[in-house]
């Protein structure tokens, strides 16, 4: 079976400076880990970006993946608009 390596809702208007959430800084920092590591072992990456009408519109710099995350060399991203990734 293969792996992959789902990050959920990583976008630059849910880790705004102006209300961050919990731990946001440790948060991003375990994500970028975890992405290289999946990077250096061909593991397949997923980002899932959610939409929210006036807030993260597709396309918008707040609903681009969060800017401080390495994704060059990204394999998937999947659009979604309902808070439940998996509905």
């Amino acid at each position: 079976m293969k792996s992959a390596f789902l990050i959920v809702d990583a976008q630059n208007g849910v880790f705004a400076p102006n209300n961050p959430p919990y731990l946001s800084e440790y948060i991003i920092s375990n994500i970028q880990k975890l992405l290289n590591y999946a990077k250096s072992s061909t593991i397949d990456v997923i980002f899932i970006q959610h939409e929210i009408p006036s807030l993260l519109d597709p396309g918008s710099d707040a609903w681009q993946i969060f800017a401080e995350l390495d994704i060059e060399d990204c394999n998937y991203r999947i659009r979604k608009k309902t808070p439940d990734s998996f509905y």
